[in-house]
């Protein structure tokens, strides 16, 4: 098995919960672009390549299937 890039690292806090106490869903959304963002990065498509190629990445769909809970204090 191959092991992945870590490309997010933080952790939800409470004033990104709802009133359920689950962390809402724009920052799960915000999460997953800053990791995409981190992904795409290390894929070699940074701020030179955009310039050299005038060409980018950008996200047209996002499906988002949750696992499990995530609470404030969780780590992801």
């Amino acid at each position: 098995m191959v092991d992945l890039p870590i490309t997010y690292r933080g952790m939800a806090y409470p004033w990104q919960c709802d009133v359920n106490g689950h962390l809402n869903v724009m920052w799960h959304t915000n999460m997953f672009d800053q990791a995409s963002f981190v992904l795409v990065s290390s894929l070699g498509v940074d701020q030179a390549y955009r310039e050299k190629h005038q060409a980018t990445v950008v996200t047209v769909q996002c499906d988002i299937a949750y696992k499990r809970e995530v609470h404030a204090g969780h780590i992801l």
